[in-house]
């Protein structure tokens, strides 16, 4: 293979630089080290890729300043002849550079996890115990054989590992980090980043509830499923809202099955639009399912006006995740999530 200087350097005009962000599509893979440095990988489109080999001259490692961007773009090497990975993330100072959704100015939560060891408990605090739905884990809070970062993941581990957590013996054990009490928002971009678990009885979520209960015990006050997935049903992943009038223990509740491949091999992008007016769950950069209020709604259906807190769980069996039976020895098994960005 020819050699190829270890850094090239040029400047893009705001054309350019916006028809080349134009070409980017959500990447499958990790963050990756590269020159001591964190970044996140994307995947550009065939079109992408012909733009970047006119602007590059081929170069295979290169570095770019993009002013409208302010931030740096690292092309690493191209696999195929229509796929190259851009490493993109990670200024002067190290902070992940974050492109904020349309419609929004801000963000306003945001975890990359980069930093190794336990979660940052400003942020995260635990469900403790068997919380809900009969399923078999036991929630440990800040236990490090359940819940840590590395690699730039948050690991969530459900084990067979029949330990003594708590004063007894749990025979599977999990953990559920949620923002209750830390942070909640009303009406924001959710975005999620994350390779789910899949085996018979697996259950993982990321979901959003009620601050306070405003309007009553559940259902009352509102549930929020921005991504659900059953082991048993391994080619979907699942979204639904619950309201006192719509909620699946009437059997009317607003939800939808989409398909997503391979979740367990590769990362998706699980997102939620919410507006004062509607909710709109988006996979991969896709809208996939869109709910609207009703015309002259009150909160029996359309409780979504009040703060919500972020969930994010691995549960095993139970109701739903073992409706079709569980393999216990596929455990232990590891949920992984990239990033948490939050947008207002």
């Amino acid at each position: 293979m020819a050699r190829f200087p270890e850094r090239f350097c040029f400047q893009l005009n705001q054309e350019e630089a916006e028809n080349l962000r134009s070409q980017i599509v959500t990447s499958s893979l990790e963050k990756e080290n590269y020159g001591g440095r964190r970044y996140l990988p994307y995947v550009f489109t065939e079109q992408g890729i012909a733009m970047l080999s006119g602007l590059l001259r081929n170069e295979i490692a290169i570095k770019v300043s993009i002013n409208i961007m302010d931030a740096f773009v690292e092309m690493r090497k191209f696999l195929f002849p229509c796929i190259a990975l851009l490493a993109f993330c990670a200024d002067a100072s190290g902070k992940t550079e974050v492109i904020i959704p349309d419609g929004y100015s801000k963000v306003v939560f945001q975890d990359e996890f980069d930093t190794d060891g336990m979660p940052d408990n400003g942020k995260w605090g635990y469900e403790q115990g068997y919380v809900r739905n009969g399923e078999l884990q036991y929630y440990a809070a800040a236990r490090k054989e359940n819940t840590y970062i590395k690699n730039g993941n948050l690991h969530i581990v459900a084990r067979n590992d029949s330990a003594a957590i708590d004063g007894e013996m749990r025979p599977v054990s999990s953990a559920s980090l949620t923002t209750q009490g830390k942070h909640s928002w009303r009406y924001c971009h959710v975005e999620v980043r994350a390779k789910l678990p899949s085996c018979l009885g697996s259950w993982p979520a990321i979901w959003m509830m009620p601050e306070k209960s405003v309007y009553g015990d559940w259902p009352k006050s509102g549930e929020i499923d921005i991504m659900e997935h059953v082991g048993y049903a391994p080619e979907n992943v699942h979204y639904a809202a619950h309201s006192e009038k719509y909620n699946h223990v009437k059997g009317v509740q607003k939800n939808r099955a989409v398909p997503c491949a391979n979740v367990d091999g590769e990362y998706h992008t699980y997102a939620l639009e919410w507006k004062e007016n509607s909710l709109t769950w988006i996979l991969d950069g896709k809208p996939m399912f869109t709910l609207d209020k009703e015309n002259g709604a009150d909160w029996e259906s359309w409780p979504f006006d009040q703060n919500f807190y972020l969930i994010l769980n691995f549960a095993f069996g139970g109701g739903w995740g073992g409706q079709q039976g569980i393999d216990i020895t596929s455990l232990p098994m590891t949920y992984y999530i990239d990033y948490v960005r939050v947008f207002q």
